[in-house]
């Protein structure tokens, strides 16, 4: 497990914290009142009279969610899609997978679903973002349609349309990206390799 402390530096004299927003100070204000000299006030984070703890966390991260965030460091974006069942007779539709990030045509849907769960952890820690209207501006994702993961999931769907009672009959592709943060950009540039 890798340890990444949490730097804070910003440029545009906006004040925040190490919070990545779970204390809603940023979000809802309606819903934290907040003393003289709070945090958010113009006095700086951390100074007495301060509602709250600023501790700095360390992000905590195992070996496949750091070489998939210096992968993100490295190149910003990252092509994903989501693999949708449907109904062509009924308003059904259901996420079968996401985020679905294929390497190769080979990929097999296990090795799919592996790397879903570590976008997915990554996202949670705030490090990377997940969009599904926003794909990547020419690219074709013609990778992830002819992938061993998105086949065996066409012949899964095609299998279920012969049983009965199986709404869903139809396979699809959504097309999105993934992109680092901010906090994910200060994590990746604060590792330090021995």
């Amino acid at each position: 497990m890798h340890k990444i402390h949490q730097t804070h530096h910003h440029n545009d004299g906006q004040q925040r914290h190490g919070c990545g927003g779970g204390c809603h100070c940023h979000q809802r204000p309606e819903s934290h009142q907040q003393s003289e000299g709070c945090c958010s006030s113009k006095q700086g984070a951390g100074q007495e009279g301060c509602c709250h703890s600023h501790k700095q966390e360390p992000l905590n991260l195992n070996k496949a969610e750091l070489m998939m965030l210096l992968d993100l460091a490295q190149y910003i974006y990252l092509p994903i899609s989501r693999f949708i069942i449907s109904s062509s007779t009924e308003e059904a539709s259901f996420v079968a997978l996401a985020p679905a990030s294929v390497n190769s045509r080979d990929d097999s849907l296990e090795t799919v679903k592996e790397r879903a769960g570590i976008l997915i952890n990554l996202e949670k820690k705030g490090l990377i973002s997940l969009d599904y209207d926003i794909p990547i501006e020419g690219y074709d994702y013609d990778l992830h349609i002819s992938s061993a993961a998105y086949l065996y999931f066409e012949e899964t769907v095609r299998e279920g349309k012969e049983k009965p009672n199986f709404i869903c009959d139809t396979a699809n592709i959504e097309k999105g990206s993934a992109a680092i943060t901010e906090l994910g950009i200060r994590a990746a540039d604060s590792i330090k390799v021995f």
